[in-house]
């Protein structure tokens, strides 16, 4: 099962990857030439990782059974080190070396708020790494997973969980794309 899994995860790396150097390239008015007809099809990336995170924590916890904080704690070992380290090396890539950028312009509130995953929630449209606004969602939902993970079953964790983030889209405007978690 996690082969295939792993399977589609390589797939939907390729197609979000795709994505962003096809936005990429029109951005800076490079031709896409042949390869227009693929533009926007590898959005669908994003879709799939989401699914597949779902899956994976629920089957995670199934065979490992975490405490709330043990999860928590894990997804933050795994993530925030590189993410924190890249976000750093953005930064100082933004002061040294200004020109290599189109457009981005730097602040303490958007740093520090990219570097906690909530710059939509402190009023940036993105964080400093563009694609992160996923990884805030990851984190999101991380956190939403281990507080229902006091439930004590995963079957209640799984109803608690998907309450949250139904709650937290219809209330509190959670992109919708929250919902394939």
């Amino acid at each position: 099962v996690l082969t295939n899994i792993q399977a589609l995860r390589a797939f939907a790396a390729l197609n979000v990857v795709l994505y962003h150097i096809f936005g990429t390239a029109r951005n800076y008015g490079f031709p896409l030439g042949p390869l227009t007809f693929v533009e926007g099809w590898g959005r669908n990336g994003v879709d799939l990782f989401f699914v597949i995170s779902g899956f994976i924590m629920v089957f995670i916890q199934h065979a490992k059974q975490k405490t709330p904080a043990g999860f928590f704690m894990d997804r933050v070992k795994r993530i925030v080190p590189l993410y924190w380290a890249l976000n750093l090396f953005l930064v100082l890539l933004l002061i040294v070396v200004p020109s290599l950028f189109k457009e981005l312009l730097l602040s303490a509130n958007w740093t520090l708020s990219s570097l906690f995953f909530i710059s939509r929630v402190a009023g940036h449209e993105t964080p400093l790494i563009f694609p992160g606004w996923t990884l805030e969602l990851e984190m999101f939902f991380y956190l939403l997973f281990a507080i229902s993970l006091f439930a004590r079953s995963l079957f209640n964790s799984f109803w608690v969980t998907t309450l949250l983030i139904v709650t937290s889209v219809i209330f509190f405007g959670l992109n919708r794309i929250a919902l394939e978690f």
